[in-house]
């Protein structure tokens, strides 16, 4: 297999006398893809719950698997090895579930930003639709902006 994309479902199809003891068939989801292996958290099989590094050679696209706990000690290790943006990847089932809160609080800060005079003047040459649209990309990057610390 080429590199996978993060977040993509794989199965493993490598050797099964392995010290990573995977079986062929065992389903898992890619927490950081690299160019040669990538870290897998599994879904089912021995490894359970648990991230290997594997080799992309030995992996398989696979289709969509049922969500899975994952262990602390398994986000222990992904957040000390590749940080937050790997941890999330390997929460993004679960965190579906937030999702209508997370655009509602966009959806809140977007209009209080159509409120906001200066922005109302600077956006009065958009249309309806466009300025909707641009209200909710400025408020969606101002979150990320806000939550990761950077300057405004």
């Amino acid at each position: 297999m080429s590199t996978p994309a993060e977040g993509s479902f794989v199965a493993y199809i490598g050797d099964e006398y392995t010290p990573e003891r995977l079986t062929v068939g065992d389903r898992g989801r890619v927490v950081v893809a690299g160019t040669s292996a990538s870290h897998v958290v599994w879904q089912d099989g021995e490894r359970r719950g648990q991230i290997t590094l594997t080799i992309n050679a030995d992996l398989l696209p696979a289709g969509h698997p049922a969500p899975i706990r994952v262990s602390a000690a398994a986000v222990r290790d992904v957040f000390d090895q590749e940080g937050e943006r790997a941890v999330f990847v390997m929460l993004r089932d679960h965190l579906a579930a937030f999702a209508p809160w997370v655009e509602e609080a966009v959806s809140s800060v977007a209009t209080r930003l159509s409120t906001d005079e200066h922005v109302a003047q600077s956006l009065a040459g958009l249309t309806e639709n466009e300025r909707a649209d641009c209200l909710s990309h400025v408020a969606a990057s101002l979150f990320v902006n806000v939550l990761a610390g950077g300057e405004l």
